[in-house]
């Protein structure tokens, strides 16, 4: 059975993409639990903008694999799981 390289290649990309927006959003959701002063402000503005700097950095870094990578159509999809399952009638 032949492997669809290009399925390989958005599979690993799909983790990539799945890690770096998961980083983004730790920095976001876990720096600033916690960061309200007294007052209901936001505490510590130096690492809060650090902090939004690192998130934004990951989801470029996230869209840029986005638009690098060759995506695979759904026909290629379709007959990579044909393929695979050869039992599988697809409908059109």
């Amino acid at each position: 059975m032949q492997r669809n390289r290009k399925i390989d290649i958005a599979r690993e990309a799909t983790l990539k993409i799945e890690s770096k927006v998961e980083d983004a959003v730790f920095e976001l959701q876990f720096h600033f639990d916690g960061l309200r002063n007294g007052h209901g402000c936001l505490n510590y503005i130096k690492g809060v903008k650090k902090d939004m700097r690192t998130a934004i950095e990951k989801l470029e870094t996230a869209l840029a694999i986005v638009n690098e990578t060759n995506w695979p159509t759904d026909d290629e999809y379709d007959e990579d799981l044909a393929q695979k399952q050869p039992n599988i009638y697809l409908i059109k």
